[in-house]
C-alpha cells in the first residue's frame, strides 16, 4: 500500500540537488502538522523535505485503518527507496527526523537503514504508559501500586 506524502523543495533551490530531511510523525499528528512544525523552517534553510504518514499515523490510521508497526526500519527503507527516485535529492545526504512518538520510531528506522546519514529524535517518547498511569491514579482513583501494571487492572 502506498503511503501518503509530500515533497517540499528547498526555498530558493527548487531546481537544484540538495540534502533531504525525511520527517516522521508521532501517533496523533498529520502531514500538515509536520509541514508547519518542521518543513517550513527546514525548507527556508536549504533542505528539501519529505513528509509522510506511515502505518498507524495520520491518513494511514484515520482513513485506511492501517495500524502502527514496530519495525520502522522497514517503513523508512521504503521511504528512502522512494526518495532516491527524486531527481532533486542528494542520496548521500538524507537525514531522518522524528518528533513525538516519531522521536522513538526514527532511531529504530535509522538503525536498520544505512542510507540515513543523520538522525534527529525530537523528543524520544520512551513510555506513553506513564501518562496513562497518571490519569488512572488521579482521575479514576486507582492506587499507584495497582497502576504500576496497567495490563493487570480489572474493569470496575
Amino acid at each position: 500500500m502506498a503511503l501518503p506524502g509530500r515533497f517540499i523543495p528547498a526555498e530558493g533551490f527548487e531546481t537544484r540537488v540538495r540534502p533531504l530531511i525525511v520527517f516522521t510523525n508521532g501517533y496523533d499528528a498529520t502531514i500538515t502538522d509536520l509541514y508547519f512544525a518542521s518543513a517550513v523552517a527546514a525548507s527556508r534553510r536549504g533542505y528539501h523535505c519529505l513528509l509522510f504518514d506511515g502505518p498507524g499515523q495520520g491518513a494511514m490510521l484515520y482513513e485506511h485503518n492501517v495500524p502502527l508497526r514496530p519495525d520502522w526500519e522497514t517503513v523508512i527503507g521504503a521511504v528512502v527507496d522512494f526518495a532516491e527516485t527524486l531527481p532533486l535529492v542528494d542520496a548521500a545526504r538524507i537525514a531522518l527526523s522524528g518528533w513525538s512518538l516519531g522521536g522513538h520510531l526514527a532511531p529504530r528506522g535509522a538503525s536498520g537503514e544505512p542510507r540515513i546519514a543523520a538522525l534527529i529524535a525530537d523528543p524520544g517518547t520512551w513510555s506513553i504508559a506513564d501518562g496513562f498511569r497518571d490519569v488512572v491514579v488521579h482521575t479514576l482513583g486507582v492506587a499507584p501500586e495497582e497502576a504500576a501494571d496497567l495490563g493487570a487492572l480489572t474493569r470496575p
